[in-house]
């Protein structure tokens, strides 16, 4: 995107979100993150997604990996990853400001479906969709917004300052922005998570099924009839999609969804612990001040006493 792009992007999003934390907007799937101070590093649970930042710079942390996205940048995440971030760039002059739009696989599929070289016609077309199990198979990705990702992101913002617009024109915008990202340099990425058969998209159904029931004990023998798998392919498959392992993924889903429902909801510990399926307080206990640093009262203490910080985590 051009220097006027970046300008506009950051007027309407500061304009739209005027105090620190995620807000929520009039478009559908459409959120604002804006952040006034750098932050320590916060462990969250993004959804798929696209993240395009017009002000500032933030960083994200999958396994022993970093991403770091600046103004002009975006970062995509194409299945739900359990992340630890920072906002390493704001001040209250120029505060971090970054749009979040949720993608959706059905329409991702759709816009595949719809190309007229076969099911993916982008940069890659001609190539295989999946590739080696490397780093390349990850479902988070960086890149630059290009002009036509950065008008369409416009055009849905300024939507926010004609309401009665939204209902007629928004959806159509949104689809545009995603084929925008389907013929991009990371379209093929994209592709991997929603192209029938693919091990991305497996893994994704697999990930959507750990979340709808966190209190579920399973197995990774059971996670990998839900691929259709053998159970040594979707170890395999699961750490190149999510840099980590099937039991540790679900670990961290449930350690997050406690975090969130004392956060957001006011649920002490021990309740907490029973909602995502822990039934011994000490290892759970043990298990979160391992991953947030505290014992959980005393980090939701602090998160709470903090700076607001939204409990999603997105932006």
């Amino acid at each position: 995107m051009d220097k006027e792009q970046r300008e506009e992007l950051a007027l309407r999003m500061g304009r739209h979100c005027k105090t620190d934390g995620l807000s929520r907007t009039g478009v559908e799937g459409l959120h604002l993150y804006r952040q006034s101070a750098p932050n320590a590093e916060f462990p969250v649970a993004y959804q798929p997604s696209l993240c395009v930042v017009a002000q500032g710079e933030k960083q994200a942390l999958l396994g022993g990996e970093l991403y770091r996205y600046a103004a002009g940048r975006y970062l995509v995440v194409t299945v739900a990853l359990p992340l630890v971030c920072q906002v390493t760039r704001a001040t209250a002059a120029e505060p971090y400001l970054c749009a979040q739009l949720d993608l959706e696989p059905r329409l991702l599929a759709e816009l595949l479906a719809e190309q007229p070289a076969g099911p993916y016609a982008g940069p890659y077309a001609g190539q295989p969709v999946e590739g080696p199990l490397d780093n390349a198979s990850r479902a988070i990705f960086v890149g630059d917004a290009d002009h036509a990702l950065a008008d369409g992101l416009l055009r849905l913002l300024r939507l926010l300052d004609a309401p009665r617009d939204i209902p007629a024109l928004a959806a159509l915008i949104t689809r545009e922005i995603c084929y925008r990202l389907l013929q991009g340099g990371n379209g093929r990425n994209i592709a991997r998570a929603v192209l029938p058969g693919g091990r991305t998209r497996s893994i994704g159904e697999v990930i959507e099924v750990l979340k709808r029931d966190l209190t579920r004990h399973i197995r990774v023998e059971d996670m990998a009839d839900m691929a259709h798998m053998s159970p040594s392919g979707f170890y395999a498959h699961f750490k190149a999609v999510t840099a980590v392992s099937p039991l540790q993924y679900h670990k961290r889903l449930r350690l997050l969804e406690a975090r969130r429902l004392m956060l957001a909801e006011a649920a002490d510990a021990a309740d907490a612990a029973f909602q995502v399926g822990y039934a011994s307080a000490s290892q759970f206990s043990r298990e979160y001040a391992r991953m947030f640093g505290a014992p959980p009262m005393a980090d939701a203490l602090r998160l709470r006493a903090a700076n607001g910080l939204d409990a999603s985590g997105r932006g």
